[in-house]
């Protein structure tokens, strides 16, 4: 309870790393904290570090609009929007660039299937070996019938996957 007390303190101050514990705190809940899930809340503290240019509280805000835990008028949607802008505050931010990479290789959310978008939102991530984003490309690059082919990189980024933790990638 106290740690919580000196989250709100720091939120109050602008620390976004503050409001972005906060946000986790309330969207999953904490019952050794006595804190009940409330998406409300959760969304209130993300996008309070939203606002202050935090990619973590921004990614967070595209993860609740993907979910459908939407408010403030926001759309399942504007996923994209907020996605995009986390990559640009951070241009590797894995998170957000394999769910961009998720939309425009399966056309989601009103987007077309746009591979080499795809591609582009996802490889910054690679590069620095974000697991899930070395997941998605050595699979890409696993894949026979892509142009994007290439056994080699497959394997190099498929092992990066899973001394990872990915279990799907030693597949």
């Amino acid at each position: 309870k106290s740690g919580i007390r000196w989250a709100k303190r720091g939120a109050a101050l602008k620390d976004t790393t503050s409001m972005y514990i906060l946000h986790e705190l309330y969207y999953y809940g904490d019952e050794e904290a006595g804190i009940a899930e409330d998406c409300a809340e959760a969304w209130k503290w993300a996008k309070m570090g939203a606002e202050l240019d935090d990619v973590s509280c921004t990614t967070s805000l595209g993860h609740m609009c993907k979910w459908g835990d939407t408010f403030d008028g926001y759309r399942k949607e504007d996923c994209v929007k907020l996605y995009k802008r986390a990559v640009y505050l951070w241009e590797s931010h894995g998170d957000a660039g394999v769910e961009l990479y998720k939309i425009y290789s399966e056309g989601l959310y009103g987007e077309p299937v746009d591979m080499a978008k795809a591609v582009a939102y996802l490889k910054p991530a690679v590069e620095e070996e974000h697991v899930e984003a070395c997941y998605h490309y050595g699979f890409l690059l696993s894949d026979e019938d892509s142009e994007y082919c290439n056994e080699f990189q497959a394997a190099k980024y498929l092992n990066i996957a899973a001394e990872g933790g990915k279990a799907e990638a030693y597949t």
